[in-house]
């Protein structure tokens, strides 16, 4: 979950209280200067993402209350945003983004890992991520979103080699620094 670091993925492990969790991108767009928010969530108990000229990729997995792995992945050059759920396409938007802050959170959900990418993410990589495998090759932030105590104003455990860090705001993790 993003840009330029363009794929990123956020794990959940359950819902608590039937609340669903969203991931939201604030982002610009490279042909307007004016900030959208594209959003992952539910809709109609599948889970859908929601694009920066608001059409929906909508996939076929229910949002329940088992583990699911959602990834977007951006390609900027070609204008295309990818949504993948538990390793499968549910589809593509264009769209020509440039991102400058996103936000994990939303309703409350368990969230296990955030992984963000400096490049987008193909089918096979998705594939690959969903077999285990970690992908080593571009990863900007990596967070288990295992701290103890997560305190607003705080950075998560970012475990990637880089400079990067995924602060936490009012209830949610908001945005990245470098």
């Amino acid at each position: 979950m993003v840009w330029p670091l363009p794929a990123a993925t956020a794990t959940k492990r359950e819902e608590r209280g039937g609340g669903r969790g969203a991931l939201e991108f604030e982002t610009t767009t490279l042909t307007a200067t004016t900030p959208f928010v594209a959003t992952l969530g539910v809709e109609n108990n599948v889970w859908t993402y929601t694009a920066s000229n608001s059409t929906k990729v909508i996939s076929r997995v229910k949002a329940d209350a088992a583990p699911h792995r959602l990834v977007v992945s951006h390609y900027t050059a070609r204008g295309e945003t990818l949504f993948f759920v538990d390793g499968t396409l549910a589809g593509a938007v264009s769209e020509r983004l440039e991102p400058n802050r996103f936000g994990l959170g939303g309703a409350q959900a368990d969230y296990k890992d955030l992984l963000i990418f400096r490049s987008a993410l193909n089918a096979d990589e998705v594939t690959a991520l969903e077999s285990g495998k970690m992908l080593q090759a571009s990863l900007e932030v990596y967070s288990p979103l295992s701290d103890g105590e997560l305190r607003s104003g705080e950075p998560v455990k970012n475990l990637a080699q880089s400079l990067t860090s995924a602060k936490i705001g009012a209830g949610s993790v908001q945005h990245i620094d470098k």
